[in-house]
């Protein structure tokens, strides 16, 4: 994951790319350096976020199908720290294993810079459909 970077004044601003991001989520569907038994616990606690979190990635998968999201929210101002102020504006990203015609596929969508978490949360869901879209396989 080359393009992670560690907060510097708290881990919760650990700057990624969504590229990273399917690294790691590459990492819970596929032989690798997680074991099965570690790759079923993190893609269960992910099945079974609350319901007020299923929101994101999960618009594009197939009805009656469960998906594995991590969604992430947050307002950047003067109060997260020295360098780490977007007067307010929010951050909102969604990532997660679905099905999407009968494919599992790996989704990453990222925000920032929205005026509100609903912006955020709209933006990810309209995006979602976008960056599916060319991945599926006709017909399936």
């Amino acid at each position: 994951m080359s393009n992670t970077v560690i907060g510097a004044t708290d881990p919760t601003f650990t700057k990624t790319s969504a590229p990273d991001y399917l690294q790691l989520l590459k990492a819970l569907v596929t032989p690798g350096p997680l074991n099965a038994y570690s790759q079923s616990l993190a893609l269960g606690l992910m099945r079974s976020v609350e319901s007020d979190q299923r929101w994101g990635i999960g618009v594009v998968a197939d009805p009656g199908t469960t998906f594995a999201n991590k969604n992430g929210w947050l307002a950047v101002d003067n109060s997260n720290g020295s360098g780490e102020n977007d007067n307010g504006r929010w951050i909102v990203s969604s990532v997660g294993v679905v099905n999407v015609h009968g494919q599992q596929l790996l989704v990453s969508v990222f925000t920032q810079h929205q005026p509100s978490m609903q912006s955020g949360v709209s933006l990810v869901q309209s995006l979602a459909p976008v960056v599916v879209a060319p991945v599926i396989t006709p017909g399936r």
